[in-house]
């Protein structure tokens, strides 16, 4: 049964700048397979709607022209970022401080993205 819920990227003062929906076929998942989700949805919907606009997305990919973003490489990117504490997720206002830890979402579950520094990939 898969889930919509509003992952939100916020601001260090707790200011939400970004939001975006996502679709999880699971309801139980780990925190690495949340973000893998996340950059993957995210780099999909930009390369099918998006090309050559800014993207809003976790990973801030490095693009010189209005090629498409490769995916891979930005989960990669991205949970490198986590493991070097770029930035941390929060579930039901808890620090998830594990990319194995086991995530339970309902549909009113509550996912933020707390960015320290600007990630930026290829």
């Amino acid at each position: 049964m898969s889930s919509t819920i509003i992952v939100h990227d916020m601001k260090l003062t707790g200011k939400i700048y970004n939001q975006t929906k996502l679709v999880l076929q699971e309801r139980q998942i780990t925190l690495e397979e949340l973000i893998k989700e996340r950059v993957l949805q995210e780099v999909a919907s930009h390369n099918t709607f998006s090309l050559g606009k800014a993207f809003p997305g976790l990973v801030q990919p490095v693009v010189e022209d209005s090629s498409t973003i490769d995916a891979k490489k930005q989960v990669a990117i991205a949970l490198k970022g986590f493991q070097e504490n770029r930035f941390f997720v929060m579930v039901n206002d808890k620090q998830i401080s594990s990319l194995s830890e086991l995530l339970t979402i309902e549909n009113d579950t509550r996912i933020s993205f707390l960015k320290l520094v600007l990630l930026i990939g290829g």
